[in-house]
């Protein structure tokens, strides 16, 4: 049984670019259905949760040359789930309640099974079995109370994992939506420089009753790949450290649009593991009571059917040394 993990995406890196930038091959791992404005990058680096391309640029750093990349990281591992589904006729996934792991077969996966018995061994990997993967954790942990201070510190909150909100409203009681994003970004080298980055996301709902900012902060999620009602309280309560400008809700993009947030802040951004996202209306963060109802927004949330909706962090970030090249097929065996 194979593992489709970070270290298959490495051990197999040469054969996976080979497939991630053939137009007929790259739905093998889920890369038709990429964010349209990732759809046509040349891809240099893929991991089970990310793809890594080159912007062109080189430039010398303490006399040593560098290497400029650009990354799309994602909130779940996406290309491994494809992988799993489209070359394995059974694949141990997470239902769609989220709530167990539970076997599925895959039509398509019994075609990747035929193809190791009816090719030359090219592509070895092919027909392997199974492999399972967690889902991810990000979504909205919220809370409402009668008094907003109460609503506030709470210990404890309601998770919801359909879509990540932020906000804070007022409809007979004080309403406080939290959103939480993790995303592993382990694949960046930790010798790498990170000289930018950005948060990308799909808004689904957007309810403007009075004027409020988004804000990113740090929270400290206890999993990585599921949120728990005690998460609400994990972040920090009075002044936390922000990472982007205040974004002013109605600059936000309407529903069925993408906003890029700019970090102006990159010390959140994790090279060795997962980098914890936290999204809070400045109302929640600057402890002042809303006085209207619906005055929230909401994101597409990587549980959700599809993946063009899906939350990503774009990061940049030199390297000492140049990612390999895309393999031909005589280097890799097939032919």
């Amino acid at each position: 049984m194979f593992n489709f993990d970070a270290q298959f995406f490495e051990k197999h890196q040469s054969k996976l670019l080979f497939i991630a930038n053939r137009k007929y091959l790259r739905w093998l791992l889920g890369l038709n259905r990429l964010p349209k404005e990732l759809a046509d990058k040349k891809i240099d680096k893929i991991s089970p949760s990310s793809i890594h391309w080159s912007t062109g640029k080189m430039f010398t750093k303490k006399g040593k040359p560098r290497y400029e990349y650009q990354g799309a990281f994602f909130t779940r591992p996406r290309f491994a789930e494809a992988l799993a589904y489209n070359l394995s006729p059974f694949v141990y996934l997470m239902n769609n309640r989220q709530t167990k792991m539970e076997w599925r077969f895959s039509p398509v996966g019994v075609l990747g099974l035929l193809a190791l018995f009816f090719s030359k061994g090219g592509l070895a990997f092919l027909g392997t079995t199974t492999s399972y993967y967690a889902v991810s954790g990000d979504g909205t942990v919220y809370v409402g109370n009668a008094t907003w201070a109460t609503a506030r510190a709470a210990a404890t909150g309601t998770v919801d994992q359909a879509h990540t909100y932020f906000g804070a409203d007022y409809s007979a009681a004080y309403y406080i939506y939290r959103g939480f994003i993790p995303i592993d970004c382990s694949s960046i080298a930790d010798t790498d420089t990170v000289t930018a980055a950005s948060l990308s996301l799909y808004t689904t709902i957007a309810y403007q009753g009075q004027t409020q900012y988004l804000a990113i902060v740090d929270q400290t999620q206890a999993s990585n790949t599921a949120l728990a009602a005690a998460d609400y309280a994990n972040i920090t309560l009075n002044s936390p450290t922000e990472y982007c400008t205040r974004l002013v809700s109605s600059s936000i993009a309407a529903s069925d649009n993408r906003t890029t947030i700019s970090l102006t802040n990159l010390s959140i951004i994790s090279k060795t593991a997962f980098t914890k996202i936290g999204i809070r209306s400045d109302k929640d963060i600057d402890n002042v009571a809303p006085a209207t109802t619906r005055n929230y927004c909401g994101f597409g949330q990587s549980n959700q059917a599809g993946t063009t909706k899906d939350p990503y962090l774009s990061v940049t970030y030199s390297a000492i040394v140049a990612i390999k090249s895309i393999p031909t097929l005589a280097l890799m065996g097939v032919g």
